[in-house]
């Protein structure tokens, strides 16, 4: 035992230790083909995990400068709903920039989750990493898959009328959708 624990200058009851930072985190709450949100929590958390990697290769950073998860809540429409979490470990900014590129990085994360073994729910092959090997009961490939289904993929196009800048369009505000719709 050590000698300095019977002596009351270097024990302290009741302290804790912690930190507390800020850093910069990506939200999204996704709604199926039919408009419902997502609520699963298994496929939002590989979701989340696919987007992860998404957004690292797509920046060219090590995945593990990004974190993911996932947490419930209400919609504007008091639905509960899961919101897919990305943000950046070290406070780098880098899942704030990648916002504008959604569409783009959801149909990488869904070829992140083709698995070349061919695994049931995730494997090192796919899914399964340092951070993800935890809460490999978690991890739903094919359900995640299902998901993202070609239809789902598809949505994230904008419809030829609120193309406002021809086929480079590629996202709209719902305030500006709004507006043009009004109009």
């Amino acid at each position: 035992m050590c000698g300095g624990s019977d002596n009351p200058f270097k024990i302290k009851a009741g302290i804790r230790f912690g930190r507390e930072y800020k850093t910069d985190v990506l939200e999204i709450v996704l709604n199926d083909v039919e408009g419902q949100p997502l609520v699963d929590s298994a496929v939002a958390y590989t979701l989340a995990v696919a987007l992860r990697r998404a957004v690292a290769e797509s920046l060219g950073v090590e995945e593990t400068e990004l974190g993911c998860d996932t947490k419930m809540l209400r919609d504007d429409f008091y639905r509960k709903a899961r919101v897919i979490q990305v943000f950046d470990v070290r406070s780098a900014g880098y899942s704030s920039l990648v916002a504008s590129e959604l569409p783009r990085l959801m149909r990488i994360a869904r070829s992140k989750l083709q698995c070349e073994a061919g695994c049931e729910g995730a494997c090192q092959m796919c899914l399964l990493t340092f951070d993800t090997r935890y809460r490999a009961d978690e991890l739903d490939r094919q359900a995640a898959l299902n998901f993202l289904s070609d239809d789902w993929l598809a949505s994230l196009a904008l419809d030829d009328r609120c193309q406002l800048f021809g086929a480079a369009s590629s996202r709209s505000s719902s305030r500006s959708m709004k507006r043009f719709r009004e109009s």
